[in-house]
C-alpha cells in the first residue's frame, strides 16, 4: 500500500487522505456495526470486515510510517463511525471500543466528526482521554464536516473535506462487458473553496456512483459534482487518476 501524492501537502492512501506537513489522516464513513445491522434485518454477510477494517488501518499506518514512536498528530472519522440509529447496540459498542484501542496507540488525538448516524457517540467517547467528538473541525484553513448538511463556512477555511457521499465509479471491462463499481475520491470546488470528498471506508459500501444515480451531500448539488476530479480506489487500494466526472456521463 502506498500514496497518491497529490502534492506536497496531499496524499491519498487507500480510504483516507493524509496531510504529511500535519501528519493528520482523515478517514470517513466506518459504519461500524454494520453486519450486525444486516443481520438483524435478515441479510447474512460474512464476520471478516471489521478484522479487514483493521489491517488496512495498519496498513496505512505502515505506509505511513506511523508508529507508537511517530505518532500521527490526529486521527479524524469525518462522520458516521457507526451505522445504527438509536442507541448503541452491542456490536457497536465492541467494535468502538476495539477500534480505538486499536488505533489510539499510533495517535496523539482522535477526532470524531458527528455524522448523521452519531448523535450518541459523545457518552461513549469520554471513555478514552484522547478521544474528542464535534460538530466540525477546523484546522489551519481546512474544515472536516461530515457533509450531510452544510455548516457555516469561517472566512479562513480554504480546504473542505466531507464523507456523506460514499463516491464510487462503476468502470466497463472492455472485454467481458461486465460493470464493476469502485470507491473514489472526488476533489472540487464549493463556495469558492477547495473540496475533498471522501469514499466509504467500509469494505461492504461500495458507494454511489455519481454519473448515474442521484447526490445525497448538499455540498455536491446543483452540479458541483460534474467538475471534480475523480480518483478510483482500486481492490488493493491504489489509486489511480480519472480526471473530470463529466466526462464519465
Amino acid at each position: 500500500m502506498e500514496p497518491f501524492e497529490i502534492d506536497q501537502t496531499v496524499w491519498l492512501i487507500d480510504t483516507g487522505l493524509y496531510r504529511p506537513d500535519r501528519r493528520t489522516l482523515a478517514l470517513a464513513d466506518l459504519h461500524l456495526g454494520y453486519e450486525e445491522a444486516m443481520r438483524q434485518a435478515g441479510v447474512m454477510l460474512p464476520e471478516t470486515r471489521f478484522e479487514d477494517l483493521l489491517g488496512r488501518l495498519n496498513g496505512v499506518f505502515s505506509a505511513l510510517d506511523v508508529s507508537s514512536k511517530t505518532p500521527l498528530n490526529e486521527l479524524i472519522l469525518n462522520g458516521d463511525l457507526r451505522h445504527d440509529f438509536g442507541p448503541l447496540n452491542a456490536a457497536e459498542w465492541r467494535e468502538l471500543n476495539a477500534f480505538f484501542q486499536e488505533a489510539l496507540p499510533f495517535c496523539r488525538r482522535i477526532v470524531v466528526v458527528e455524522g448523521n448516524h452519531d448523535p450518541t457517540l459523545s457518552a461513549f467517547a469520554r471513555r478514552f482521554s484522547r478521544v474528542e467528538v464535534v460538530a466540525c473541525w477546523q484546522q489551519e484553513g481546512w474544515l472536516y464536516t461530515h457533509g450531510d448538511r452544510v455548516p457555516e463556512l469561517p472566512s479562513g477555511v480554504i480546504t473542505i473535506v466531507i464523507g456523506h457521499e460514499h463516491p464510487a465509479l462503476s468502470l466497463k471491462d472492455p472485454v467481458t462487458g461486465r460493470r464493476e463499481r469502485y470507491k473514489a475520491f472526488l476533489q472540487g470546488r464549493f463556495a469558492e473553496r477547495a473540496l475533498w470528498v471522501l469514499p466509504s471506508c467500509n469494505a461492504l459500501l461500495q458507494g454511489t456512483d455519481l454519473t448515474k444515480e442521484g447526490v445525497l451531500s448538499p455540498f455536491l448539488a446543483e452540479g458541483v459534482w460534474q467538475g471534480c476530479l475523480a480518483y478510483a480506489r482500486d481492490d488493493q487500494g491504489r489509486i489511480y487518476p480519472f480526471g473530470p466526472l463529466n466526462r464519465l456521463i
